[in-house]
């Protein structure tokens, strides 16, 4: 879910074999939130609405009211997404960490976007990446984007995963963008089964075996979608075996570029 590719195809690249390595230490500046340490995201029990994942690209300089709603929804926010430059960038954004700060305060929390490049990129950059979110923001969850779909793929991001686990990242979320094999669901805390626009939400067909797993794990994107219907794709998200739910009536190259004011009335 890069901003400019914001509805993932899934390409059959051929599958990663070199053994993951993880990355040496990293020299990155820490950052010192102004709250206290963030804690690790909460897992408050199932409702029959859905929490809200949140693809925050847009800049609290220039969206603050934006990120306040974000702080605003409280444990009502599973995940707001952070992505400064299609992942972490080269540098600390110290703009950043009042909003991270109160969205950690009220009960929600903050993911680190990475893009894994359909398993092409190397497990050593991602970790890395990761890791800047860990130093700069003190994120402890990631969203890895750009995820295939098909099992021979699978040891890779099991090995991967077992390691950012390792480095202290307790949450992860998959975006394959569709539904994947069985064995994604294993590895992360959430997948995304459903990013795109919302003509084609009508035909997402929900995978048998998907309903062995609670749907909270799961969630939908969906963009483009007509004003009249933003309720009702929340609403009905549950029923597509989705917990968790995101829908904008933005679109174009990056429809996740701003919270839309009718969402924040939603999601209020």
């Amino acid at each position: 879910m890069s901003p400019t590719s914001p509805a993932p195809a899934s390409p059959t690249p051929p599958p990663l074999t070199p053994p993951l390595l993880v990355p040496p230490s990293l020299t990155l500046p820490p950052l010192i939130l102004p709250s206290s340490t963030p804690q690790s995201p909460t897992s408050p029990p199932p409702t029959s609405t859905p929490r809200f994942v949140v693809p925050a690209y847009f800049h609290p300089t220039d969206h603050p009211d934006s990120w306040n709603t974000l702080a605003e929804l409280g444990q009502n926010l599973a995940f707001a997404i952070l992505n400064p430059d299609s992942g972490p960038g080269h540098a600390i954004d110290a703009r950043y960490a009042e909003p991270i700060a109160a969205i950690h305060a009220a009960g929600g929390e903050v993911v680190g976007y990475v893009d894994t490049g359909y398993g092409r990129r190397s497990g050593s950059a991602v970790l890395r990446e990761l890791a800047a979110y860990q130093s700069w923001y003190g994120l402890r969850g990631g969203f890895l984007d750009q995820v295939p779909t098909g099992p021979e793929h699978v040891a890779h991001y099991r090995r991967l995963i077992a390691a950012a686990r390792e480095m202290g990242v307790d949450h992860i979320a998959l975006n394959p963008g569709t539904t994947p094999a069985p064995e994604y669901a294993e590895l992360a805390d959430m997948v995304i089964t459903f990013e795109g626009p919302w003509v084609a939400y009508g035909d997402h067909i929900v995978a048998e075996w998907t309903r062995h797993h609670p749907p909270e794990r799961f969630c939908h994107l969906v963009h483009s979608a007509p004003l009249a219907e933003l309720a009702a794709v929340r609403d009905g998200a549950r029923g597509r075996h989705a917990g968790a739910v995101y829908v904008t009536q933005l679109s174009g190259a990056n429809p996740w570029g701003s919270l839309s004011p009718l969402f924040e009335h939603v999601a209020a």
